[in-house]
């Protein structure tokens, strides 16, 4: 099977039936599932709708942010299923923005579908891509650059090992101004408007965005980081 992961990190009934057959035949058993089978009965990935506010004071600065989180959790629950979906969130909701409060509500159905499980990431890239989604709308809102909000409220280096608002989430290193004014140097993030003006002479479209993301490694609450 390999890996630790997505429809593979799960035992399923057949390979008991498999294990029963095989005793009782005293017999090698193999059993292969069909594309089909596949489809409809292994674990499906995420099934999540997220809802967020992001509360900011009048010069940009991140005060909180609240998250309303439901999945469709299928007609029975995988054995990762429900924790992706509560406690990766709570760990990553600020993601990497000093917010000093934060709430969330998540909410697990149980429908007639097929289960839903851990795939890649697990509940960290749904929270943290609200987060810059909801930093975006700030942007919007405020008229604020959307890259200086976000030097505004980035956890500064000096604060390591940083408590997050979740009281088993720990920060324990980093230097995420560093690294977005790399990135908006390794981007040329300012030459854009050429770029595009390039584009459209062509009749071409072209976009840009930035996000950043945290994610562990190793243990709970050391994490890895991603531009």
């Amino acid at each position: 099977m390999g890996g630790g992961f997505g429809i593979r990190s799960d035992a399923y009934a057949e390979y008991c039936v498999a294990m029963l057959a095989a005793k009782m035949t005293g017999k090698p058993v193999k059993w292969t599932s069909s594309r089909s089978e596949t489809f409809l009965s292994d674990y499906h990935g995420r099934a999540a709708k997220l809802t967020g506010e992001l509360a900011l004071d009048k010069e940009g600065v991140f005060l909180a942010i609240r998250i309303q989180w439901i999945v469709n959790a299928g007609a029975y629950l995988s054995t990762p299923g429900p924790l992706i979906n509560t406690l990766p969130p709570g760990l990553h909701a600020i993601n990497l923005y000093r917010i000093p409060a934060m709430y969330g509500r998540h909410r697990l159905a149980l429908t007639n579908t097929t289960p839903t499980t851990a795939y890649r990431g697990a509940g960290r890239p749904n929270v943290c891509y609200l987060a810059e989604r909801l930093v975006e709308e700030a942007a919007r809102e405020t008229g604020i650059d959307r890259i200086e909000l976000r030097r505004r409220n980035l956890i500064p280096k000096e604060a390591f090992p940083y408590q997050t608002p979740h009281p088993h989430s720990v920060y324990d290193s980093g230097d995420p101004h560093g690294l977005l004014e790399e990135a908006v140097r390794q981007s040329e993030w300012g030459a854009f408007a050429s770029r595009r003006a390039q584009s459209q002479r062509r009749g071409k479209m072209r976009g840009i965005g930035c996000a950043v993301f945290v994610e562990p490694a190793e243990r709970a609450g050391r994490p890895r980081r991603r531009r």
